[in-house]
């Protein structure tokens, strides 16, 4: 026999649903503004190092494009590697986020630049 919640639980339930659908567009929103992504998110999404990405887009494994000199990486195409590989898709979604938010936080907060032959004092 099939279970039927009561009112007051489906509403819940419908409450629940429809946040989990905000936050599946919020997520979506940010993943496809950022469609290449650079070595170093590449690697951190990879969790792998610089030579192991070398390897890896030298054997054609990421479809990746050149702006100047530098390589950027198909988000989609770092996606499809991580999932080809028997890693859990959540686990995949989580790690190209991550780098993706690396990334971004790193925009927000830049690093401080230091002056050859300067010194660097900080204040407790």
């Amino acid at each position: 026999m099939a279970y039927v919640p009561e009112y007051e639980e489906f509403k819940a339930l419908q409450h629940e649903v429809k946040a989990q659908r905000e936050e599946l567009e919020f997520l979506r929103s940010l993943l496809l503004s950022e469609v290449w992504l650079d070595r170093q998110q590449t690697m951190t999404a990879l969790d792998c190092s610089a030579d192991t990405l070398r390897r890896l887009h030298l054997a054609g494994e990421l479809e990746y494009r050149y702006q100047g000199d530098r390589p950027f990486y198909c988000i989609y195409s770092v996606r499809n590697y991580l999932t080809a590989k028997k890693i859990e898709k959540q686990a995949v979604d989580r790690r190209i986020l991550s780098a993706v938010l690396a990334k971004k936080q790193e925009k927000i907060r830049p690093k401080p630049k230091v002056r050859a032959g300067s010194v660097q004092t900080h204040k407790l």
